[in-house]
Order: structure tokens, then C-alpha cells, then sequence
């Protein structure tokens, strides 16, 4: 399923900002547009003031004036990525024996056992794969309705009417992973926002086996520069992009500062992979960082040799 076929909008969410592209079939942009959020109108994935998130998003809406469904020209359609914190999943092995039938009743079960929340209170699905081992196994993936319906309703301001709903990592996976790989080995996808970093394993396809979110990001990057060399986060901000973790003599101080930081997150994604590792018994072969600090000069290689697999930058447009 491809939003370039279904005259839709994407819309991406995170405490800092709100992004929104659209295609054409022939994977031309039609309309590309970002808006920095004030402190305080998206909340750890929770829109807090829908009011200044719809005027963000309108203003948005206005500069980047996207195509319409041609049956209401008030109605944009768009596909929503909700962050990964505010999903619940759960990688849930299916034991050979089971049959078709009993497979809900089994896989409900198991995640109730785990979330915190009745599955009545939750919009919910799951994903099932017998994978090249001839094992089956499945992934449950839920919201909570309250915060779902939040979203819905905060785009209903701005005429904006959601088509389906998506999962950053899984959105993530559709555009980033390769076309095909051996279902043996698996694929660490590391994503390093503003405030937090996702991290997801997948196994199979585009929908992830094993997710964590770690409290580290770009933000928290800037501080550690300013802290350490007492400048401004403007300043600090600006020798973080140009100096990140080069092995350089110029501004060593800066990558000095950096390290400290930046190690906590990857010895945190190393703890992850190893985890992720012993759960499956697949090897974890490749990681792809995305996000605007995978941009940090330096880190790849940082990354690569710290977590101890190639890694590589994610190229946005891969499939288009």
C-alpha cells in the first residue's frame, strides 16, 4: 500500500515539529513542509494544546497546498505516524501445534498478560509470519483509544481526515529495509529524534519484532556541548552539526563532550541488539540510523564500531 496511489498526505509527529509530504505516481513531491512545535503542544507523543497544533499544521496546510480528495475540496486524507512510545507490542512465538482457529484467542491472551490496559480500552491488531524456519510467530501491535482518538480529533481542526494509521518504526521499515533478506538475520533500525531514540528489530518485513525507546537525542546531545564549553545552545548546536564526533584535532572539546553521551545511547542500542539476539537466536547484521543526529559527522563510524555490525545512513528515498 503506497500513498503515492491513493492521493494521500503523510504526516509525521514528534514533540518538536510536525512534517507532511505527498507524491505523485510518479514519485514526484507534490508538497513537502515541516513546522517547529512550541514547547508544550506535543507532550511525549501526546498533543497537548490541539489549538496551536492545528495552527502549526494549517500553516503547513497553507505554504505546502497539497492535492484534495476531489469529492470534498475541504478534506485532505492523510496517514498518520504515531511515535513508537505510545504503542504497545509484543513479539509473541505460536506454538507449532495450534491450529488457524485458535490463533486470536492465543495471541489476545498473551498480550493481556503484559499491557497494561483491557484490550476493550485499546484499538489493536496483530501480524502473523511462518517465517523460513517453518516457525510461526506473530506481532501484536495496540494503542490506547484515548490517545488515538486524541490525534484524530486535533487533525479534525484542520479539515484533515486519517485514511490508516501507521507506527513510526513501521514506517520506518516500509520506506528503509531492503526489498529482501534471509528471514535468519535481522535488521536493527535506529531512529535519533529530538528527545528520544528508537530502536526496532525486524525480522521478516516492515513490521518490527522487538522495539525499545531510549530517553537520548539530539537535544540532549546540545546540552552536553553547552555544559561542558558554557555556550549558548545556539552555539552549541552549531558545533555539534559541525564537528559531531570527528576524530579531530580542532575541536576536540567538542567531540569530548559529545562521547560521554552519545556512548550511554549506543551502549544502551548494544544492550537492545543483544537482547533483541537472544530472544529470536538471530543474528542482528545490519544497522540503519535515521533521524537528524545520524547526520553528526562521525557517528556512523562511532556507531559501526561501538554496536559491532556495519551500519549505514537511511536514505529517504530508497523506494522512491
Amino acid at each position: 500500500l503506497s500513498m503515492k496511489h491513493l492521493n494521500l498526505v503523510g504526516v509525521d509527529i514528534s514533540d518538536s515539529s510536525i512534517k507532511l509530504l505527498q507524491l505523485d505516481r510518479g514519485n514526484t513531491i507534490l508538497a513537502y513542509g515541516s513546522c517547529k512545535l512550541e514547547p508544550g503542544v506535543v507532550e511525549q507523543g501526546t498533543i497537548v494544546n490541539k489549538e496551536l497544533f492545528s495552527a502549526a499544521l494549517n500553516k503547513i496546510l497553507k505554504e505546502t497546498k497539497p492535492n484534495v480528495i476531489h469529492v470534498d475540496a475541504d478534506l485532505v486524507r492523510a496517514v498518520i505516524c504515531i511515535p513508537e512510545s505510545k504503542l504497545y507490542t509484543h513479539y509473541i512465538q505460536i506454538p507449532a501445534e495450534m491450529n488457524k482457529s485458535e490463533r486470536e484467542s492465543f495471541i489476545k491472551k498473551q498480550a493481556e498478560d503484559i499491557i497494561p490496559f483491557t484490550l476493550d480500552e485499546m484499538y489493536w491488531d496483530y501480524h502473523v509470519v511462518i517465517d523460513k524456519k517453518n516457525e510461526c510467530h506473530a506481532t501484536f501491535v495496540g494503542v490506547v483509544k484515548a490517545v488515538l482518538d486524541n490525534y484524530i480529533e486535533a487533525f479534525a481542526f484542520s479539515h484533515i481526515k486519517p485514511a490508516f494509521v501507521v507506527g513510526e518504526l513501521f514506517a520506518l521499515g516500509y520506506a528503509l529495509l531492503p526489498e529482501n533478506w534471509t528471514s535468519d538475520t535481522d535488521y536493527m533500525m535506529v531512529d535519533i529524534g529530538a528527545n528520544t531514540t528508537t530502536v526496532g528489530v525486524f525480522g521478516d518485513d516492515a513490521v518490527a519484532n522487538w522495539s525499545v525507546v531510549l530517553p537520548y537525542g539530539g537535544i540532549k546531545f546540545t546540552q552536553s556541548i553547552a555544559d561542558a564549553l558554557s555556550v549558548p545552545l545556539e552555539t552549541a548546536e552549531k558545533l555539534k552539526r559541525e564537528y559531531g564526533m570527528l576524530d579531530t584535532t580542532k575541536k576536540p572539546e567538542v567531540t569530548e563532550a559529545l562521547h560521554s553521551e552519545i556512548k550511554i545511547l549506543f551502549d544502551k542500542i548494544t544492550e537492545a541488539k543483544n537482547e533483541f539476539e537472544k530472544r529470536s537466536g538471530n543474528p542482528v547484521v545490519q544497522m540503519i540510523l535515521a533521524g537528524g543526529s545520524a547526520q553528526l559527522p562521525g557517528l556512523i563510524v562511532f556507531a559501526a564500531k561501538h554496536v559491532g555490525i556495519p551500519a549505514t545512513i537511511a536514505n529517504p528515498l530508497l523506494k522512491i
